[in-house]
């Protein structure tokens, strides 16, 4: 079964290009708690990944392994355990429509449009099209502060990962919080830092 860790995100920004152009920093970091999920393995699973330092060997479990934040979608919020992705930009979470044998395991958290008021169907999204998906805008609430019109995603299918988690398990993960560079627009971490909602442009995941 998934077992919870807790550390903390620092839920700031990935550097931009063009320092000039970044706005002033008026705000204190966003602190996040952070769980370290463990999903099912299965008869695929390679084992443990190693990674060797000048001082130490590191055994990582990298497929294994998954750090996700809560966060909330909607107004008024409906929270959701996201894993925190820095090699994806969409941020993803089951509709209402996901049942277990779509893949989507828990029924704590479906994406349900008709209680949200803020929620516009975007046209252009040639970087995230997969064909059992729609993608919208809506505000997402990370910790104590608001993104309004931020580019979301819900899905009607999911395999691998998600789908690999155990049902009864409160704290399994439901989607993906994308936090990469990504072309049909900014994602939640460089939203916080264009909004002025965090003071510099990065984040950081402390591990302690």
């Amino acid at each position: 079964m998934m077992i919870p860790y807790c550390g903390w995100l620092f839920a700031l920004v990935p550097f931009l290009s063009s320092v000039e152009a970044l706005p002033t920093a008026v705000s204190s970091p966003i602190e996040l708690p952070v769980r370290w999920m463990y999903r099912n393995q299965n008869e695929d699973s390679t084992g443990l990944m190693r990674a060797n330092l000048p001082s130490e060997k590191i055994h990582y479990d990298g497929e294994i392994i998954e750090p996700a934040v809560e966060l909330g979608i909607g107004t008024p919020p409906q929270n959701f355990y996201l894993n925190f992705d820095t090699g994806s930009s969409i941020t993803w979470f089951p509709s209402q429509s996901c049942t277990q044998d779509d893949g989507c395991i828990s029924d704590r958290r479906k994406y349900q449009r008709e209680i949200f008021i803020i929620h516009h169907k975007l046209t252009n999204t040639a970087d995230f099209n997969p064909k059992d998906s729609s993608t919208y805008e809506d505000t997402v609430h990370v910790g104590d502060v608001s993104l309004p019109n931020q580019q979301v995603a819900q899905v009607n299918k999911q395999t691998g990962t998600f789908a690999d988690q155990y049902a009864r398990d409160s704290f399994s993960m439901d989607g993906i919080m994308g936090a990469g560079f990504g072309e049909i627009g900014p994602t939640i971490p460089m939203e916080l830092y264009n909004k002025k909602l965090v003071p510099e442009p990065m984040f950081s995941v402390y591990m302690g």
